[in-house]
Parts: structure tokens; sequence; C-alpha cells
């Protein structure tokens, strides 16, 4: 049984209203032929896909925005409210919650969504005690080194966080919903995003991908930083005539690793209305988006309905 929608968003890079999906990443990646199948299978250039910078499994602004679109079921299941553009929303976390309905854990759902529903975001390093203390001057080393060892352009940006709504606490607070029997089986995305280890700062670079020989040269090349360090007994004559020992050089950074939960991307289908008129759908979206709580400059769309818009 399939459990995942056709959509791609391997990594948010630098994409901004691009329209053939595919081009977001190279031939021969792995992700790719995933986007094929489902190309084949389900007719994704007929959707429209929709990300945003710090997007994350817990973040309520994905099911603001789908119901922002959808609208909700009266008694009578007719659908009262959202856009006439709008056929159906996807979101990871609906894909989820019907594994999880399935008896598939959390963390494995999560994991089968990877590259097609929910991203591993940017490179994300950990740096060890020596490397927070000169964090700066870390971070320009390898910025430096890997334009000259290796031709990339790093981009340095802070570590992820979760987005936090800002609560206005002169209007109060909705009283918490009782948790009924069917709550028991939600699944808790809170918690997978905190699964997230932590980290100093997350680096990007053009066209990245976490499986490319780039990366792994990236990676090798952070974790062999080292802080030159004189030690007791040690003089600074010999430090300069290289009298160093590896207890004297302590490694700057201690991990780089991708982690899934962040960006999440969704789809969303049009309606015969919406096919009609792809600029009205577009910008139905985006006001959506808005009202979401979600800004405009940090939209990604993507996919045929976008193409000329």
């Amino acid at each position: 049984m399939v459990f995942v929608t056709p959509l791609l968003f391997g990594v948010l890079r630098e994409i901004r209203q691009e329209n053939n999906v595919e081009n977001w990443l190279p031939p021969d990646d792995p992700q790719s032929k995933v986007l094929s199948w489902h190309r084949h299978s389900f007719g994704i250039e007929d959707r429209l896909l929709l990300s945003w910078d710090g997007s994350s499994l817990s973040d309520l602004r994905a099911e603001r925005l789908k119901l922002a679109l959808m609208g909700t079921p009266d008694a009578e299941g007719v659908r009262r409210g959202g856009s006439p553009y709008i056929k159906e929303v996807f979101t990871p976390q609906d894909a989820i919650q019907r594994m999880v309905d399935y008896h598939i854990e959390p963390e494995e759902a999560q994991e089968r969504l990877k590259g097609v529903l929910v991203g591993t975001g940017m490179l994300k390093v950990q740096l060890t005690d020596a490397g927070r203390k000169r964090q700066e001057q870390t971070i320009q080393e390898l910025v430096s080194k890997a334009k000259q060892e290796l031709g990339v352009e790093l981009t340095v940006k802070p570590a992820f966080k979760e987005w936090v709504e800002i609560v206005d606490e002169t209007q109060g607070r909705e009283p918490a919903d009782a948790v009924s029997e069917d709550d028991a089986d939600q699944v808790d995305f809170e918690a997978l995003v905190a699964a997230i280890p932590t980290h100093d700062f997350q680096l990007i670079w053009p066209r990245m991908q976490p499986g490319a020989e780039l990366t792994r040269q990236i990676k090798q090349l952070a974790l062999s930083l080292k802080r030159p360090e004189i030690v007791p007994g040690t003089s600074v004559a010999e430090k300069q005539e290289g009298n160093d020992t590896p207890e004297s050089e302590p490694t700057l950074i201690k991990d780089c690793f991708f982690a899934v939960g962040t960006p999440i991307a969704i789809a969303v289908e049009l309606s015969d209305t919406g096919d009609a008129d792809h600029a009205a759908a577009v910008a139905a979206v985006k006001m959506a988006a808005v009202e979401a709580g979600i800004p405009e400059e940090n939209l990604h769309l993507g996919g045929r309905p976008v193409a000329g818009v």
C-alpha cells in the first residue's frame, strides 16, 4: 500500500519559484529517481508544491494552511470555506498519521517519507568545547578551506529552531481540548522534531545533496579542523618548530550530520476551476499561506501550475 503523496523536497536550496521540480535534483540522484517514479504513478506535474523556510513536522502552520485552502466539513459533510481553486491538500503529518494508524512506528513513518514529504535540511555542525570557544574563527577557517581546497562556497546559517507562535497574552488562551480515546494514537510531532540532535550552526551550498561525494569531502574537511594550543611544558618555540602532540591540537568540530524532520513540503491538487486559472490558484495559495502565518518571502513554490505565473 502506498502511503506517500507525489512530492519531493529533499533539501531547500536556493529555490524560488522553480517550475520544473526535477531540475531541483541532479538526474542521477536517488531522490530524483523517487520523484520520477511518483511522476509516472501520480502525475506530479499537475500539483502545486509548497514549502517554506524553517518548516518542520511540528509546525502548526501546515495544518492551518490546509484548513485555509480546504475549509472544514459541516455536519452533513459539505465543505465550508476554503478555496474554489483547490481540490485536495496533502501534508506529511497526514501521511505519517495514516502510517501510524496502520501500526507503523512514527520514527519509521518519518524515515519512509524522507526525501518525499520530509527533508533532511542543511548540514548541521556540532562543535567541540574547543570549537565553541572560538566559534567565529572556526567558521571562518572552514569556509576558507572549503573554498581553497574544494572550490565550494559555503553559506553559514543559524542552528535549526522550531517555529514558535507569538501569543498575545491580552487575548487570553483558548481552553485545551479534552483528550479523547482517539487521541491516544495521535503522533507526537514535537517529539519527532525534538529528536534532531543539538548543533551549533548549519551549512548549505549550491546543489547540496546528502549522499554526494562533495558532501563527504566537506564533512571530512570539517572534522579535520584542529586548534593549535599551548599545553603545560610546551614552549612557544617548540610550537613554532612543529613539536605538537595530538593532545595539544584538540579538534574543533565534533560531528556533521543531516537530520530528517525539516523542512517539510505540501502538495496541493487543483480543482477544475484552479486548473483553468493557474494564476488565480497560485495567488490563492500564497494568500492562504500568509493567513496561516507564513511570510510570503519565505515561500518556495514549484510544479507545472506555477509555470508562466
